[in-house]
């Protein structure tokens, strides 16, 4: 996520695949991201920059700078994200679950010829794979759900034509 974030800030503004990142960004980051993190974080956060707490983009950019910056977090902070630097992912996973498979398909659609990104064996391959699975079926209830939703409202607009 990390080099996913680095690779965004050579992206011009208006690009597609800026565009494909903010997509869908309510249900990858919420309305509001800050509200998923630490306050000592955001504290920590909002002295060096200002940021869209609705933008995937900059979501990415905290993960990005605090993995940089690490060695000037405060030590509370730290002790939120230990051990460094897989703590530090574990800590967005948690908050942001669709985060990680979300940034691997726009780099596999939109950077599919990126040195860093291409191929079966790419950057986010191995890592990413395990999440598929449980992505796929998630998709997969939802769109149950939905097809559930709209064959109940169905029958009682039937209903309701059957009593008037």
């Amino acid at each position: 996520l990390v080099d996913f974030s680095d690779r965004l800030e050579r992206e011009s503004a208006g690009s597609i695949v800026l565009a494909a990142v903010e997509a869908r960004a309510q249900s990858i980051v919420g309305v509001a991201w800050d509200e998923r993190l630490d306050r000592g974080l955001i504290d920590d956060v909002s002295k060096w920059r200002r940021y869209d707490v609705s933008s995937v983009r900059d979501c990415l950019r905290v993960l990005r700078n605090k993995r940089h910056h690490w060695h000037e977090l405060p030590n509370r902070v730290q002790q939120l994200l230990l051990p460094f630097p897989s703590g530090l992912d574990l800590y967005f996973e948690q908050r942001f679950p669709r985060l990680l498979l979300h940034c691997y398909n726009v780099a596999k659609l939109w950077l599919p010829h990126d040195r860093i990104f291409a191929g079966p064996n790419g950057y986010f391959g191995a890592y990413a794979r395990r999440y598929q699975k449980a992505y796929d079926r998630e998709r997969a209830l939802e769109q149950e759900n939905a097809r559930e939703r709209a064959q109940e409202l169905e029958r009682a607009a039937a209903r309701a034509v059957v009593v008037a």
